[in-house]
């Protein structure tokens, strides 16, 4: 039986090798958090992968177009920040660790304020199709009022992986980390229970633009004895 790492990034090495057709040097996403064989226009439609995304013209700083009427805990959130991320400035692989970090976190963030800036500066749309739905799909939220409690992500494992042909030259990286409870909850009043939850991830990062962006990703969730 594959290793759970052996999944999300087989999943990865797939998706890559089916966009590589259509979005010239891009990456394509291989889905959501559940599971990573499998798409999702969100990531909080089944079980809560959840976002993150905050930002200013640096990556980070005070937040704008946020949700509306959000309650205190959401609205005293600050978006993530470059200068927390050690490294994310350089073309090194230590910054592409750390970007894949700042992916994940500002996802959450966006999906708890309304503000996908810091996401996007991270995120390649054109050519990462998950990431474009992240961004429309927090939009949607955003819309309608819906909104995430805040949660954290605790690292449990950050690495550069071993190249492949099929990566063409970009940068492969492993993420596990575990998200901490959070709700849904709605204009309306309705609420969705996210429990605690396990994520091992893989991403596909290209330096372009003077910054590492994520140009393909795939994510699932981990068992809690893996």
């Amino acid at each position: 039986m594959r290793s759970g790492r052996a999944q999300v990034l087989g999943a990865l090495s797939v998706a890559v090798v089916v966009a590589a057709g259509f979005v010239g040097c891009g990456g394509e996403s291989a889905g959501g958090p559940t599971p990573a064989v499998q798409s999702s226009s969100s990531p909080l439609s089944s079980d809560a992968g959840g976002s993150d995304s905050g930002g200013g013209s640096d990556g980070g700083g005070e937040a704008s177009g946020r949700t509306p009427n959000l309650p205190p805990e959401n609205a005293a959130l600050e978006a993530p920040d470059f200068k927390d991320y050690t490294g994310i400035k350089y073309e090194t692989d230590q910054g592409a660790q750390e970007t894949v970090r700042f992916f994940f976190d500002a996802m959450y963030y966006g999906y708890a304020t309304g503000d996908i800036s810091p996401f996007q500066r991270v995120a390649d749309e054109s050519a990462c199709e998950g990431c474009a739905k992240i961004i429309n799909d927090v939009g949607a939220w955003k819309t309608s009022g819906t909104y995430l409690t805040p949660s954290k992500n605790t690292t449990l494992s950050l690495e550069r992986m071993q190249d492949e042909d099929s990566y063409r030259g970009r940068t492969p990286i492993y993420y596990s980390f575990e998200r901490s409870a959070a709700v849904k909850k709605t204009v309306d009043g309705k609420s969705e229970n996210f429990p605690q939850q396990k994520y091992e991830a893989s991403a596909l990062l290209a330096w372009q633009n003077d910054h590492w962006e994520v140009v393909a990703v795939s994510w699932r969730k981990k068992a809690i004895d893996e």
